[in-house]
């Protein structure tokens, strides 16, 4: 599964979404997802992580289980709401139990890392259980072509420029005026 890393605290979701498709053999942009989920200023939903997977010809389903029921039920790759404010892939898991197994989670704000059954429930977790996307892809999936990601002058301008239009005008305004 290649990583991706959320670029700011609202890309959680969608940075999972594309991971999961990354798992599948597909690469979308980040941006793409982005449009998909429903962004909001608080981020996104399971919804909206939901409306993105279908979009890209992904089923899914959200579960509220157990530790036991993720080791034994859970296919993976699947998403993991995490800490009450933030979403992580769960890859894979190695151990002989729930309780013993260790947890590989990919977290798009921090990277990859390894969680002793405790440490992932103490982030997952909430009263014993934790909300899980379960993802698998569909037969559309895999027949429609992956969005590929266009970098032009006005995306770059509408992402990095006009947020701080004020900004500019206050530095440049006085030099144009100069002149």
């Amino acid at each position: 599964m290649k990583f991706s890393r959320q670029f700011d605290q609202m890309d959680c979701g969608p940075a999972c979404v594309r991971m999961v498709a990354s798992y599948y053999g597909k690469d979308y942009p980040l941006s793409y997802l982005r449009s998909l989920a429903h962004l909001t200023r608080e981020g996104v939903s399971v919804a909206g992580i939901r409306d993105s997977l279908t979009a890209i010809g992904m089923n899914s389903a959200t579960f509220e289980m157990s530790l036991e029921q993720l080791y034994t039920d859970c296919p993976l790759p699947a998403i993991l709401y995490w800490d009450q404010n933030h979403f992580v892939v769960l890859e894979k898991l190695k151990g002989q139990s729930a309780q013993k197994a260790r947890y590989k989670i990919a977290n798009p704000a921090f990277g990859k890392q390894w969680f002793s059954a405790e440490e992932l429930c103490r982030h997952w977790s909430n009263g014993g259980k934790g909300i899980v996307v379960a993802v698998e892809p569909n037969k559309d999936f895999y027949q429609k072509t992956a969005i590929k990601e266009r970098h032009s002058l006005r995306d770059f301008a509408r992402k990095y420029i006009l947020p701080y239009k004020a900004q500019l005008t206050e530095v440049f305004h006085p030099l144009i005026s100069a002149i």
